[in-house]
């Protein structure tokens, strides 16, 4: 450290200026170079810290599949129903296709796992690496292992010549349980020396980062210093030649450059200033995850920059609709725009009176930003430039975003297609009581009833979340689940424990996502613990009333019970649409809120519709 500060003190006190910003420009440039070396790193590690923990969570949820098929299947041959040949009959094919199919995606997770050995810690010591390599080698084989004796222990349990030893039967399935558990046991293990690992070298490149950033600052510091010393020498230059010329050879170096270097001072002032700024507003875009905080963030910062009146923002849903957020006076607005296809921008390009940004990441193209200039006003050069630098951050930022919410949906129609696979009784339930909840939400939308409460992004999200309504169910025993007939009292007890399960076994879900600032399990949770509240307070399992049920729960309990009114079950034939609106209207300010009612009623062509598309024939 003290042989550095001589070499600066020696390169400080160097005559030759232009050699000394011929270095600055130099080390400039390393800086530079080096501060997008220690991002890529950084997306690097993020990168690989998602695809690990996806990989080891797939395997943790397909492990627990077979394991829990297994023990059912298990539990089912050795429990008061093993000597009903007629139930077995019928229900062992479903579950060994179950295990042999959970079983094969399991086997084929491996197939990729192995291949995370192969990622490299970025930055990282020698023994960093090996560490990691041993991490990702060693806890892989010991799982691989354990998951043959898991799958020897499953192939024993479905072969039922072996419950000739019941006992010997017996001690296979906790050997099986035991093998589950000391795999998922490893598998959070991994999860967890991997964070520690990764924990680690984020710290490193963080540390990387602040020194870059300081000696940075030293530079345009020193660069400051040295462009006044140049001025100085090239306006006093520039006063001895004029006085030479006029013949004045006294006082010729007593003239003042105050005014010049004062201006060039505040044209550099003003340039560090905008520069930071736009750092500030790159590193505060990519660091949000909802993309309309991202909008409402550039529409107040770039203004400062570039005079637009207002954003739009086109992109396709979930579901590939075109969707449009109009941004103006620091509010959104969500439309739909009336065109077949979203045009396709390679870069970021001047149209008429717009600027457009292509949303495009590993040539993912999902749409693009557009700013918006009045007709009369000039679009410079510059704004278009300016905007050009900023196009790979404000791409991530939107292309993060919209990628978050997809991922979301992806977790909850895993959890609603895990719900079906235990009630296989409702068959296609979860999708038209979806599209009933969907229907209404828009035309409530439509008719702006709930204002402020009901937008485009509540519709959108009613259609994923409602189809995870019922998937408390999954923790309720299959005696009461898939009972033939009317409960008792208390089998009904036990299935009204189903909301608040469902709520809970989300709520958990929800905590995890909201660690990374995103909630759209919170609608989710709200449908599964009050879709069985009633608006006069009779409902469960809190009884809430009125306003104090949350929308999203009001809207699915319509849609939940119309569903029921009109399909088949074991326990009664499905009931005629004419009777099911007859109920639904005498239910109106009772189990159902009247503007919900409402809603319905004015979507009756498009209910009729869903109702023929995926009624069970």
């Amino acid at each position: 450290m003290k042989n550095f500060f001589v070499l600066l003190t020696r390169f400080c006190n160097s005559k030759k200026i232009t050699l000394q910003i011929y270095l600055c420009m130099i080390i400039g440039l390393s800086l530079a170079f080096f501060q997008n070396t220690i991002t890529e790193q950084q997306q690097y590690l993020s990168d690989r810290e998602v695809e690990i923990l996806s990989t080891v969570t797939n395997q943790l949820t397909t492990i627990e599949k077979a394991s829990f098929v297994t023990i059912t299947l298990a539990e089912l041959l050795t429990g008061s129903n093993r000597n009903d040949e007629k139930l077995i009959t019928m229900q062992m094919p479903s579950y060994k296709r179950s295990i042999s199919n959970a079983i094969k995606r399991a086997d084929d997770e491996f197939l990729t796992a192995g291949k995370l050995s192969s990622f490299k810690m970025p930055l990282a010591l020698q023994s960093e690496e090996e560490q990691f390599q041993k991490l990702i080698k060693n806890g892989f084989s010991y799982v691989k292992d354990r998951w043959q004796k898991f799958k020897y222990r499953s192939k024993y349990l479905q072969n039922r010549d072996n419950l000739r030893d019941l006992n010997k039967y017996e001690e296979a399935l906790l050997h099986l349980k035991r093998e589950k558990i000391l795999i998922t046991d490893a598998l959070k293990s991994m999860i967890r020396s991997y964070g520690e690992l990764a924990k680690a070298q984020k710290d490193f490149l963080n540390l990387l980062r602040y020194l870059n950033g300081f000696l940075t600052s030293i530079l345009i510091v020193f660069g400051v210093y040295l462009t006044t010393v140049f001025l100085r020498a090239f306006a006093n230059i520039k006063e001895i030649l004029a006085k030479m010329s006029s013949g004045k050879l006294d006082n010729v170096i007593q003239r003042s450059n105050k005014d010049e270097f004062r201006d060039l001072y505040d044209h550099l002032k003003q340039f560090q200033d905008n520069m930071q700024t736009l750092l500030e507003i790159s590193s505060k875009i990519i660091t949000t995850n909802k993309t309309e905080e991202v909008l409402l963030y550039i529409d107040d910062q770039f203004k400062k920059f570039v005079p637009f009146y207002s954003l739009d923002m086109i992109h396709n849903d979930s579901r590939n609709n075109i969707l449009k957020k109009h941004i103006e006076n620091s509010k959104i607005r969500h439309e739909r725009p009336q065109i077949k296809e979203i045009e396709v921008f390679s870069k970021t390009v001047k149209k008429n009176q717009n600027i457009m940004i292509p949303i495009n990441i590993n040539n993912a193209y999902l749409g693009y930003v557009q700013f918006n200039f009045k007709n009369n006003q000039e679009i410079k050069e510059e704004y278009l430039d300016l905007l050009k630098l900023t196009q790979h951050n404000i791409s991530i930022a939107f292309h993060k975003g919209l990628l978050s919410k997809d991922l979301i949906k992806i977790v909850i129609t895993s959890l609603a297609n895990i719900s079906e696979s235990k009630d296989p009784e409702t068959g296609r339930h979860v999708i038209r009581m979806s599209q009933y909840a969907y229907t209404i939400a828009k035309r409530l939308y439509q008719k702006k009833v709930f204002k402020g409460n009901v937008n485009l992004d509540f519709v959108e999200n009613i259609l994923i979340s409602s189809t995870t309504h019922d998937i408390g169910k999954i923790t309720l025993p299959d005696a009461v689940l898939l009972k033939q007939g009317k409960l008792t009292d208390k089998e009904f007890k036990i299935m009204e424990k189903h909301t608040s399960e469902g709520a809970r076994i989300l709520q958990e879900i929800d905590n995890q996502f909201m660690r990374y600032n995103l909630n759209q399990f919170t609608m989710a949770v709200e449908i599964s613990q009050s879709h069985h509240e009633k608006f006069d307070g009779s409902g469960y399992p809190k009884k809430l009333r009125g306003q104090s049920i949350p929308i999203s729960a009001r809207i699915c309990a319509l849609a939940d019970v119309f569903d029921a009114l009109t399909s088949k079950r074991a326990y009664k034939d499905a009931f005629s649409l004419d009777k099911a609106y007859e109920i639904i209207e005498e239910s109106r300010g009772k189990h159902f809120d009247p503007q919900i009612v409402n809603a319905f009623f004015q979507s009756k062509a498009e209910i009729v519709k869903i109702y023929n598309r995926f009624k069970e024939v």
